[in-house]
């Protein structure tokens, strides 16, 4: 619905909101929680490969080193915002 009301995107709390929104085709999914530990990282990774426009919040350097190390194992690289 805020899509449909013009919303360029949306927010959500978890990974698994993320995951439903992204399965749900919906554009510039935010998520406003950071995902922390190395499953919940490799599981990040792989909902951002079929979402349109999908960040993420950091609360400290280690996790986004964490972050950058999963991505850089999938092929692919952050980009910061």
């Amino acid at each position: 619905m805020q899509i449909d009301a013009g919303a360029i995107g949306v927010c959500v709390a978890t990974l698994r909101e993320a995951n439903v929104m992204v399965m749900a085709e919906i554009p510039g999914v935010h998520i406003t929680t950071p995902v922390v530990g190395l499953r919940p990282l490799q599981a990040l990774v792989a909902v951002s490969a079929s979402a349109h426009g999908l960040s993420v919040v950091v609360d400290n350097l280690e996790n986004l080193k964490e972050l950058e190390a999963c991505i850089s194992k999938a092929g692919r690289t952050l980009k910061s915002g």
